[in-house]
C-alpha cells in the first residue's frame, strides 16, 4: 500500500527521486583550466579583489581550489566550490548569478523540487512565514528544526559558506540571503536555499518528499512528511492561499495609515522591468502627500536589495530639501583600461562600453594601483537637486540587512542628510564602498557556469568604517513577531509618531 502511494505521489508531482551522486560531465583537467581562467579574470578585471585579501591570500585560495577540483568530485560539488571561492572576495556583487546562467546550467545544477514552506532566518533559526504544504496545522512562527534528517544548524552553516556580503559587515546580510520570501518564489526568481540546499545535501536533489522536524512557537515538536513542489506548483499554491505575489510596479505600494501618516513600501528599485513610468508614480505619491497635508511619511525598504541608482535619487529628491549625494563623495576606480585579448571570448556584458578599451590619456593610476578618470578627479561629485515643493514633513525609513546595494546608499545619504529617523535593522553593504556600476559576465567554457564580475569600485573619497548603516532605533524581528503577525518595526514607528504628537500638544 505504501509503495502504491509513493508511485501515485511521483506521478502527481512529476518529480524524480535521485538521492545518489550525479556523475561529472567535465573532467578534472577542464575544471583546473576554468579555475585558472577565473583567477586571471579576477586579477585582470576586479577592482575589489585585494580590498579584504592580500595577493598572497588570493593565491592561497586559488591553490586550495585547484587541489579540490583535481579530485574525483561531482559537477554539483564543483558549483559549490566555485561559489565558496568567490564568496571569500567579500563582494556582494561577485557570485554565480542564477539570473545569468544558461538553461543548460539551470537544468544540470538546480533541483526541480522545492520545499513547501517560506521562512525567515531569526537568530539562525528558520521560522515559517507561509505554509504551502498539505499540513494545515503548521503555523506562522513555527520553527523548522530539521529537513530529511539534517539539522537546520548544519544547513545554516553550509549555506553560510556560499552566502555573499560586502566587506566584514556580513552576518545580517549572509543570514538574510537564506530567507525564502514570497518574491523569491515567483517563477522568474531564485532563492539561495533552493539552489544550494540540494547541492550540499544531494539526497534532496529532485526529491519527491521531505521529512520535516517542526517545533511550534509554543515549544511542541513533531515530525511531518510533505510532498515537494515544482517551481510552478509552489507559486500557484502561494497565490491561491496568500494572494498575488507583488513584482515590478506592484512591489511599490502607497497608502494612508491614518490622517497623520502615509506609508510608502518600495520592494525593489528594478524599475527597468516596469511597463509604466516610475517617475510619474513618485510624482503622484508626493502630490497626494502634499494635497492631504500629511505630516508623517514612512518609507519601508525592508527586503529591497537594490536596483536603479537613478530611481533611488529620484525618490530622495522628493524628501531632502538641499543638494545631496556629495557629503561623502565616491570615486569610480577601475582595475583595467583594456581587457586582455585572451579573456575577451569568455566575457559578455549588458553594456558594450564595459568591454571597450579606455583612452589611457584620460585616466590616472591611483595609489591603490587602479585607474581613475581625470575628469572625475577634477570634479569628483555632482550633487542631486531637490524637487520643487519637496516634502518637509517627518520621514521615517525602515531598513534591514537586505539593503546592501543602492538601498544601502539610500540609507547612507538619508542618514548623512539628517533627514529623519531610521528604524529597523542594520543594513548590509559597507561604507568602505561597493563594487558595482558595470559588470562583465564570465562564462566558463566547459561547465558553462557564469560568474558576475563588477568592474567599478565606488570608493569613498575619504576613509570610512567597514560597516552598514546603523538605525537610530534598532528593532530586530523576533519569532514571536512572526507568530503573532506583528510588524514590530512599523509599530515602533507609529509609536514614535504618537509620542511626538503628544509632546507637541
Amino acid at each position: 500500500m505504501k509503495r502504491l502511494a509513493l508511485i501515485i505521489l511521483l506521478l502527481v508531482t512529476g518529480l524524480k527521486v535521485t538521492g545518489q551522486q550525479i556523475n561529472a560531465k567535465i573532467s578534472a583537467d577542464q575544471r583546473r583550466q576554468e579555475v585558472i581562467l577565473l583567477q586571471k579574470s579576477l586579477i585582470s578585471l576586479h577592482p575589489g579583489l585585494y580590498r579584504y585579501n592580500t595577493p598572497g591570500q588570493i593565491d592561497q585560495y586559488v591553490n586550495e581550489l585547484l587541489q579540490k577540483v583535481s579530485g574525483p568530485i561531482t559537477d554539483h560539488a564543483y558549483f559549490i566550490l566555485l561559489s565558496q571561492f568567490v564568496t571569500k572576495i567579500k563582494c556582494g556583487h561577485t557570485y554565480l548569478n542564477p539570473w545569468n546562467q544558461k538553461k543548460q546550467v539551470i537544468d544540470d545544477y538546480f533541483s526541480k523540487s522545492y520545499i513547501p514552506f517560506l521562512y525567515r532566518v531569526v537568530d539562525k533559526k528558520f521560522i515559517i512565514t507561509h505554509n504551502l504544504s498539505e499540513h494545515p496545522g503548521i503555523r506562522e512562527g513555527d520553527e523548522i528544526i530539521s529537513i530529511n534528517g539534517i539539522a537546520v544548524h548544519t544547513i545554516f552553516d553550509s549555506l553560510w559558506t556560499v552566502s555573499r556580503s560586502d566587506g566584514n559587515n556580513g552576518p545580517g546580510k549572509k543570514s538574510d540571503n537564506m530567507n525564502i520570501v514570497p518574491i523569491d518564489i515567483d517563477t522568474s526568481n531564485y532563492s539561495m536555499f533552493d539552489i544550494f540546499f540540494p547541492l550540499f545535501f544531494p539526497q534532496n536533489f529532485d526529491t519527491a518528499t521531505y521529512r520535516f522536524g517542526i517545533k511550534s512557537s509554543k515549544g511542541k515538536s513533531r515530525m511531518i512528511t510533505v510532498r515537494s513542489l515544482s517551481k510552478k506548483q509552489r507559486q500557484l499554491v502561494c497565490v491561491s492561499r496568500f494572494g498575488k505575489i507583488p513584482i515590478h510596479e506592484e512591489n511599490w505600494t502607497f497608502r494612508s495609515l491614518n490622517p497623520e501618516t502615509a506609508y510608502f513600501r518600495i520592494g525593489d528599485f528594478e524599475t527597468w522591468e516596469w511597463k509604466t513610468d516610475y517617475k510619474k508614480y513618485l510624482d503622484s505619491v508626493f502630490k497626494t502627500v502634499a494635497r492631504n497635508h500629511t505630516p508623517n511619511l514612512v518609507i519601508d525598504i525592508r527586503g529591497n536589495e537594490g536596483g536603479d541608482d537613478e530611481a533611488r535619487d529620484e525618490l530622495l529628491s522628493y524628501i531632502i530639501d538641499k543638494p545631496f549625494g556629495c557629503e561623502n563623495p565616491t570615486r569610480r576606480l577601475y582595475r583595467f583600461l583594456s581587457i586582455p585579448d585572451t579573456l575577451m571570448p569568455y566575457l559578455k556584458t549588458w553594456e558594450k562600453e564595459a568591454k571597450q578599451p579606455k583612452n589611457a590619456k584620460e585616466y590616472t593610476m591611483t595609489s591603490e594601483g587602479l585607474y581613475e578618470r581625470n575628469e572625475a578627479i577634477r570634479q569628483p561629485c555632482s550633487p542631486v537637486n531637490p524637487k520643487p515643493g519637496v516634502f518637509k514633513g517627518k520621514v521615517f525609513l525602515i531598513t534591514n540587512s537586505n539593503n546592501s546595494s543602492t538601498t544601502f546608499t539610500l540609507a547612507d545619504i538619508f542618514q548623512v542628510a539628517h533627514r529623519g529617523s531610521i528604524v529597523g535593522e542594520q543594513t548590509g553593504g559597507t561604507k568602505q564602498g561597493l563594487n558595482g556600476g558595470k559588470f562583465l559576465l564570465l562564462n566558463l567554457p566547459y561547465s558553462k557556469i557564469e560568474i558576475d564580475i563588477p568592474i567599478i569600485w565606488q570608493a569613498p573619497a575619504t576613509a570610512r568604517q567597514d560597516e552598514g548603516i546603523v538605525p537610530d532605533y534598532v528593532i530586530p524581528e523576533t519569532q514571536k513577531d512572526i507568530a503573532l503577525h506583528h510588524d514590530a518595526q512599523l509599530s515602533f514607528v507609529l509609536g514614535l509618531i504618537s509620542k511626538q504628537q503628544t509632546q507637541h500638544k
